[in-house]
């Protein structure tokens, strides 16, 4: 974990904690954006759920196995109160998924960005899978590396897949976040973990 995390963070994660001890809808919305959508694979396909849709199917109750499972902070990258976290959930057969590459390898510009600021970026990039590597090895699950099969396939990429950088702007989609190729490939990787 990269220095203090603030009350504001801590208190954010420990909201989606709460969810997950809890299996409350009202408790879990406390933790996401109203207009968040979970992406994951199911049946060995992508699928998409809207907020609403993933609430929905929580239990209401706290799971029967709750005193066998485990939740912590792993890592948090914070500049003020906007932060990114890596958190570990501790629960039977479980697999983990690394982080998609988010930046060309060094010496490629990524406009607008700086060197500089690329740079940072992909120092936190490689923490983050040396981290999910980590919490995996030590939890016995498997790792699917999206980031190493993404190397390739970064936003300033002729096939990218995530979005490019962008502005955020209502009605678009969110700059760097997976697209439709990405997610697909993605779920390839997991189905090929599972099998």
């Amino acid at each position: 974990m990269n220095g203090v995390i603030s009350d504001s963070i801590r208190a954010a994660i420990q909201r989606y904690f709460d969810g997950h001890a809890t299996g409350s809808a009202s408790v879990m919305r406390l933790a996401f954006h109203e207009r968040a959508r979970l992406q994951f694979v199911q049946d060995g396909r992508y699928a998409e759920w809207s907020l609403g849709e993933y609430l929905a199917r929580l239990p209401g109750q706290a799971p029967d196995d709750e005193s066998n499972r485990t939740r912590r902070i792993v890592a948090v990258q914070a500049t003020g109160d906007a932060a990114t976290a890596e958190v570990e959930l501790d629960y039977p057969a479980v697999r983990f998924v690394d982080y998609l590459t988010l930046l060309p390898a060094k010496g490629t510009p990524a406009p607008p960005l700086s060197d500089v600021d690329a740079d940072v970026g992909r120092r936190i990039a490689e923490g983050l899978a040396r981290a999910t590597a980590d919490g995996a090895a030590e939890t016995g699950c498997d790792v699917v590396r999206s980031s190493e099969a993404s190397r390739e396939h970064h936003p300033w990429s002729d096939e990218p897949w995530t979005t490019r950088f962008s502005l955020p702007w209502p009605g678009r989609p969110a700059p760097l976040h997976p697209n439709a190729a990405g997610m697909r490939a993605v779920a390839d990787l997991v189905v090929a973990t599972l099998n």
